[in-house]
């Protein structure tokens, strides 16, 4: 294990670690552990605040506390640009505690302690959803407490995209159609009517999925993946050479 940080200003009943510890394949889900490629340097805790004021029902019977983790992507021997489906993997959390941010129904049985899931935001130098070797995101945890003592939080981080389809380049629209969402949607990628170049292509969707990110990388999105609404058209821009002949396409398919 990895101590990150140990609370002592707000108050000394809190006692926090942030660690990354290796166990793949934990709690029977899947993804690719990234422990390794974002550290070192071990993530910073920022913005350390204890909130004394119970709720019971709510899960936090002896108040909350709230932290941000400063999670950055190396730069290390083994740091690789990381895409969509950045998260951290609850792998111990101490005292009968609870993550209260979690992502519902992350893992099955949704659980709160152990194997409860953050996601990294879609913000700062994340906010393309593509974190580049050296860049950093801002990651916050409230954390639900059982009781005023000390206790430690450890973490994994992990990336799982929600959803993704290699979708082939064509020239013409609905040539190279991907079903997605268990066949009530599809994924349809082309070159873009203008300008009149190639490097530019129009990813489209169904009414009832959203794409959350495309790989490789483009130079450019229009709209920004965080900013597309569901059935919207992604115009991006490539300028690599060659240029890809297919595309592997992050999707959700949680749009009404």
């Amino acid at each position: 294990m990895c101590p990150v940080s140990v609370d002592s200003r707000i108050s000394r009943a809190v006692l926090l670690a942030v660690a990354g510890v290796s166990a793949p394949a934990a709690f029977g889900q899947t993804g690719e552990l990234v422990n390794n490629q974002l550290m070192p340097p071990l993530p910073t805790v920022e913005d350390q605040f204890y909130d004394p004021r119970p709720n019971a029902s709510a899960g936090f019977p002896a108040g909350r506390f709230f932290f941000t983790a400063v999670v950055c992507n190396g730069p290390n021997n083994v740091a690789v640009p990381q895409g969509v489906g950045l998260e951290s993997r609850t792998a111990d959390i101490t005292g009968g505690n609870i993550v209260l941010n979690r992502r519902p129904g992350g893992a099955p049985g949704d659980p709160a302690g152990v194997g409860s899931i953050v996601d990294f935001p879609a913000d700062g130098q994340y906010l393309d959803l593509a974190l580049a070797v050296g860049e950093c995101v801002d990651v916050d945890f409230v954390i639900g407490l059982a009781t005023v003592n000390n206790f430690y939080f450890f973490v994994d981080f992990w990336r799982d995209p929600v959803g993704q389809a290699t979708v082939p380049v064509t020239f013409l629209p609905e040539q190279g159609e991907v079903d997605v969402c268990g066949g009530a949607a599809d994924i349809d990628a082309h070159n873009a009517p203008f300008p009149a170049t190639a490097n530019n292509y129009d990813i489209e969707v169904e009414p009832s999925v959203r794409i959350t990110a495309v790989e490789p990388v483009p130079a450019s999105y229009n709209p920004l993946p965080s900013f597309l609404a569901c059935g919207d058209t992604l115009r991006v821009v490539y300028e690599t050479d060659p240029l890809p002949d297919e595309l592997t396409v992050h999707y959700d398919c949680t749009c009404p």
